[in-house]
C-alpha cells in the first residue's frame, strides 16, 4: 500500500496524449497508428482491435491470455492465467514490443519479461489496440514489432458497474470490480481484482516430481483509481494504479532439478495529461507518467534471492495544427530516466530524450502520413533517427496500403547487467555491458476488402531486417553459460490472412501468419530467444449472443490457436514443444431472470482438449474448469 500512495503522489510525473481518451471511438476508428482518432482504412497500417465486449465474452482472464487471439502476436507463458508471459509481434524479440496504457509507455527498463506484470483490471478495459510494424517515430524506441495499446474506460469517460466472482479447478477464486462514475463535468472510476490458485505440480524433465513447493501457484491482486476532469479550458485525467503478485516460478528461466523458484512482484503505475485547444486549429498536450516495478527470485531455499527495483520516468509535449481540412501536422519533444537497484545487477541509471513530427494528408480516396523523430540515448545509443512512412489509396470497399519504417531498441538492464554481480555464475544468463543497440528496418503492404456488412478480409506481406539483435547464446561447446550477445543479423519476412466479423450478437476472427525466420550468427553454437517465434500460427476467436426476448440472451465463446514452433536452436537444452499444438478455451453466460440486476451465471473450460506443451521452460497449465456469476455491464 506504502507504494501505491507513492504512485498516487507522483502520478503528476505522468505521460498520455489525450486524444485517446476525449473520444469515444467506434470499431472502425484507432489511435495508435497516428496518435489520434482516424479512420483504420486512412492510416495505412494494420491494426487489431478487442473492443469491451470482446473482452467480457472472452474465456481470459489476464492481458496475455485476451492477446492469443490477436492477429500476429504471440504470447509465451510461463505458468497460468497469466502469471508471466512474454508478447512478440511479427517474430520480435520479447522486449520489441511496447505497452501502452492510456497513451503512456508502461513497458520495464529492466527487462521485457515483465511486461504482463499489467495494472489495470479486466473490465476497467474499454479497449485494446495491436499496431503490429514499427512505430518508433510515433513511440519512441523499443517499438520496433509493434506496440499493444490499453485504453481504458475511465479514460474515454465511459460509465460503466460490474462485479463478478469465480472459483474453479486447483483452487481457484476470483473476483472483480469496477465502477466508472459521472458527477458533472467530472468522472470518477475504481477498479479492483484478485486471483489465487494452488496451481499444477510442476513436474520434473525425467517427468517424475519436485516436491510440494515445486506448483504453478499464483496470488495476484489489483487496484485502479483516478479521475477525469473537463474544465473551461481542457480535459485534465489521473489515474494511479498497482499489482500484487506471488507466484511459484519453478522452471521459468531454468530447467534444473534444483529448481524450486519462487517469485514476488510489485508494479505502480501513475499518469497525469492535460489537454487543451489553444486556438480552434491549435491543440497541446502535456503529460508525464511514473512506472515502479519491485521483484525479487528465489531459486531455491538455499540460494540468495534476487531482489530488483527498477522505476522509469517520463515526459512528453505534443502540439498539432490542423492546417487545413487535408492537411495536419504534429511535433512533439519526449524525455526519459530509467533507473535500478538490484542485488544481481548493482546500481545504473540512464536519460534519453528525443523530438518528433509528422505530416498527415488526405484528399479524396488517398490518405499519407510521413514521420520521424530523433532520440538521443548516451547510455543506450547514441543518437538515432527513425523515419516512418504510410500510404492508404480506398475505392470502394477495397484499400490497398503500405508502410515502413525504422526502429531501434536499446538493451535493457537485464542484456547489460544481469549476474554480473554474482561470484559464481555457472549455468546461469549472464548480461553484458559492452552490447550495442539493436536497429531495424521494416516495409509492408497489403489490401483490406469489405466482403460483406460486417466482413473484412485482409492480406499483408511484412519483412523486417534487424542488426545487432540481443539473445543469450554460447559461441561454444565448452561454454557453461548463456551470455548476451549481438547476433550479426536476423531476417523476418512473412504474410497475414486475416477474416474478421462483426455484426449483431456475433462475432468471430480467424488468422493466419507465416514466418520465414532466418539469422547469420557466426561463432554462435546455442542461442535462446532468437528462434522462439512460430514458422506457421492460426488464431480463432467466436462469440454468440442469443436473444431471449427483450433481456441479453445466453452468451457462447470458443477461443484457440495452433502453433507449429521453430526447433529448438541446435545445442540448446530446453523442454520448449517443437511439436504442432492446439489450445481451445470456451465460455458460456447465461442471463439469470432477476430485474434490474442484469445477473448472470458464467462457466469456462480452459484448455479444453487439456493439451500438454511447454512455450519457455516453465509447463502451460492443463484443463481447467471455471464457474462464476457476473452482475451489471
Amino acid at each position: 500500500m506504502p507504494r501505491f500512495l507513492a504512485g498516487c503522489f507522483l502520478a503528476v510525473l505522468a505521460a498520455v496524449p489525450l486524444h485517446a481518451q476525449t473520444v469515444a471511438l467506434a470499431d472502425s476508428v484507432v489511435v495508435t497508428a497516428t496518435r489520434s482518432p482516424d479512420d483504420l482504412r486512412r492510416t495505412g497500417r494494420v491494426v487489431t482491435v478487442v473492443t469491451a465486449d470482446d473482452i467480457a465474452r472472452a474465456p481470459a482472464s489476464s492481458l496475455d491470455e485476451l492477446l492469443r487471439t490477436a492477429a500476429g502476436v504471440e504470447v509465451m507463458a510461463r505458468g497460468p492465467l497469466g502469471t508471466q508471459a512474454d508478447f512478440t509481434v511479427r517474430g520480435s524479440t520479447f522486449g520489441g514490443v511496447l505497452l501502452v496504457i492510456d497513451g503512456v509507455r508502461a513497458d520495464d527498463p529492466q527487462t521485457g519479461h515483465f511486461l504482463s506484470d499489467f495494472p489495470i483490471p479486466l473490465a476497467e478495459i474499454a479497449r485494446i489496440e495491436v499496431l503490429r510494424g514499427p512505430a518508433a517515430a510515433l513511440y519512441g524506441p523499443d517499438a520496433v514489432g509493434g506496440v499493444v495499446h490499453v485504453i481504458t474506460k475511465l479514460a474515454m469517460g465511459i460509465p460503466s458497474g460490474q462485479a463478478s466472482a469465480q472459483m474453479g479447478s486447483y483452487g481457484l477464486q476470483a473476483s472483480e470490480l469496477v465502477a466508472t462514475m459521472p458527477f458533472g463535468p467530472a468522472t470518477f472510476g475504481l477498479a479492483a481484482s484478485s486471483l489465487r490458485t494452488d496451481g499444477e505440480p510442476v513436474e520434473s524433465l525425467d517427468g517424475g516430481t519436485m516436491g510440494d513447493r515445486a506448483r504453478s501457484d499464483v496470488d495476484r491482486r489489483a487496484f485502479a483509481g483516478g479521475a477525469r476532469f473537463r474544465t473551461r479550458r481542457g480535459v485534465l485525467f489521473f489515474r494511479a494504479a498497482q499489482d500484487d503478485r506471488a507466484y511459484g516460478s519453478v522452471r521459468h528461466y531454468s530447467a534444473s532439478r534444483l529448481d524450486t523458484a519462487f517469485s514476488t512482484s510489485t508494479t505502480t503505475f501513475g499518469h497525469l495529461t492535460f489537454q487543451g485547444d489553444l486556438s480552434p486549429r491549435l491543440s497541446l498536450e502535456a503529460s508525464a507518467g511514473l512506472r515502479l516495478h519491485e521483484s525479487s527470485y528465489t531459486f531455491n531455499p538455499v540460494t540468495p534471492s534476487n531482489v530488483h527495483d527498477n522505476r522509469q520516468i517520463t515526459a512528453q509535449a505534443v502540439v498539432r495544427r490542423i492546417v487545413s481540412p487535408r492537411l495536419s501536422v504534429d511535433a512533439g519533444l519526449s524525455a526519459a530516466h530509467r533507473r535500478i537497484e538490484s542485488t544481481n545487477m548493482g546500481e545504473h541509471a540512464a536519460a534519453s530524450a528525443g523530438a518528433f513530427g509528422q505530416l498527415r494528408y488526405a484528399a479524396g480516396p488517398l490518405a499519407a502520413s510521413l514521420a520521424a523523430r530523433v532520440d538521443a540515448d548516451p547510455d543506450g545509443f547514441g543518437t538515432e533517427i527513425t523515419p516512418q512512412a504510410s500510404l492508404a489509396y480506398t475505392a470502394g470497399r477495397l484499400t490497398l496500403r503500405t508502410a515502413g519504417g525504422r526502429a531501434v531498441r536499446a538493451p535493457s538492464f537485464t542484456d547489460l547487467y544481469y549476474n554480473t554481480q554474482v561470484a559464481n555464475i555457472r549455468g546461469r544468463d549472464v548480461g553484458n555491458p559492452d552490447l550495442k543497440a539493436e536497429r531495424a528496418w521494416s516495409a509492408e503492404a497489403g489490401a483490406d476488402f469489405e466482403a460483406a456488412p460486417g466482413l473484412t478480409l485482409r492480406l499483408t506481406g511484412f519483412g523486417r531486417d534487424t542488426d545487432n539483435l540481443i539473445d543469450f547464446v554460447k559461441t561454444s561447446a565448452a561454454d557453461t553459460v548463456f551470455r548476451a550477445q549481438n547476433l550479426l543479423a536476423v531476417t523476418v519476412r512473412g504474410v497475414e490472412a486475416e477474416a474478421s466479423y462483426r455484426r449483431g450478437g456475433a462475432a468471430a476472427s480467424l488468422a493466419y501468419t507465416y514466418l520465414d525466420l532466418t539469422r547469420d550468427a557466426s561463432g554462435v553454437v546455442a542461442s535462446k530467444y532468437a528462434l522462439q517465434s512460430a514458422r506457421h500460427l492460426v488464431q480463432a476467436n467466436a462469440a454468440y449472443t442469443v436473444p431471449l426476448g427483450a433481456a441479453q440472451g445466453l452468451t457462447v465463446g470458443a477461443s484457440g490457436f495452433w502453433r507449429d514452433p521453430y526447433p529448438n536452436p541446435p545445442g540448446v537444452v530446453s523442454p520448449r514443444t517443437d511439436a504442432p499444438y492446439t489450445v481451445v478455451n470456451l465460455r458460456a453466460a447465461y442471463p439469470l431472470p432477476i430485474a434490474r440486476l442484469r445477473l448472470a451465471v458464467t462457466a469456462e473450460v480452459r484448455n479444453a482438449f487439456d493439451t500438454r506443451y511447454v512455450e519457455l521452460f516453465a509447463p502451460v497449465m492443463g484443463r481447467w474448469w471455471i464457474v462464476g456469476v457476473r452482475m451489471g455491464e
